[in-house]
């Protein structure tokens, strides 16, 4: 299941990219990552640990916390998000 939600950052992090029309090659040079690591993240091959997101938002000019809440909004919609227990099971 990770596998697939790291495709749903890598989705999310791509629209961000291009909303704000930079390149792959723009976002490595602005992060100093490669462009094949960026490719990665964006592909769902590599996690993006959430430290990094904030780097990556900063290079691309995106809120923090926008990026994230598009990321829940889309784990959501995927029911990939956390089953909350009932009161009475806790």
């Amino acid at each position: 299941m990770d596998i697939v939600r790291n495709k749903i950052v890598g989705e999310v992090l791509t629209a961000v990219r291009r909303e704000h029309l930079l390149t792959q090659e723009d976002v490595a040079a602005l992060t100093g990552y490669s462009q094949s690591t960026i490719s990665k993240t964006e592909a769902g091959q590599r996690q993006l640990p959430f430290i990094e997101s904030y780097l990556f938002c900063a290079a691309m000019g995106e809120a923090p916390m926008d990026f994230i809440n598009r990321v829940y909004i889309r784990l959501g919609e995927e029911n990939l998000l956390p089953v909350e227990k009932p009161e009475d099971e806790e």
